[in-house]
């Protein structure tokens, strides 16, 4: 039986879901990058303005958007690198239903 040259084969649907992680790992540095630039255009470019006052509360904000966006960059990342292998990252679940 011919093979169909259209359906994917399993390097392209490794490649694309390689590129939609690192896609995702990109978006999450756009978006933690633009809290902190909001956070610092609030508290130190617009000093008048209420986040100024609540510096015990945005700074821990501001530390816990910085390292959990660097985590899941690092995710994201290590699971791009791990599927572009070749890696299945579903093969080892530990709860696999049956007939999977």
């Amino acid at each position: 039986m011919a093979t169909d040259p259209i359906s994917p084969t399993s390097d392209t649907k490794a490649a694309g879901a390689a590129l939609l992680l690192r896609s995702a790992s990109a978006l999450m540095g756009v978006v933690s990058l633009g809290l902190v630039t909001w956070v610092i255009d609030k508290a130190y470019l617009r000093p008048w303005e209420r986040v100024a006052n609540d510096l015990g509360f945005w700074i821990p904000f501001t530390v816990t958007v910085v390292v959990g966006g660097a985590g899941l960059i690092v995710v994201f990342l290590r699971a791009a690198r791990r599927v572009q292998a070749g890696e299945d990252l579903f093969a080892r679940r530990h709860r696999r239903r049956p007939g999977t």
